[in-house]
């Protein structure tokens, strides 16, 4: 199963120097909404998640990494 993980949206954006207020707006959303999916309080929606890797210069699929879920 794939999760999305803001880690990687954080990682990507401090590797690129790109400030937080340049992704909000390219997202369209406010920039306590991209800190919560930075932090993980938060998921986006792959619309979101879309305009996310466009300012970054990414893939959105560069934003989710495989989780291993063994059932209980």
């Amino acid at each position: 199963m794939y999760s999305f993980s803001g880690q990687k949206v954080r990682q990507r954006r401090t590797d690129l120097n790109i400030p937080l207020p340049q992704v909000a707006v390219a997202a369209e959303r406010s920039v306590e909404s991209i800190r919560a999916y930075e932090a993980g309080r938060s998921f986006p929606s792959a619309e979101v998640v879309a305009r996310m890797a466009e300012v970054l210069g990414c893939e959105p699929g560069d934003f989710y990494e495989f989780v291993d879920r063994v059932a209980a």
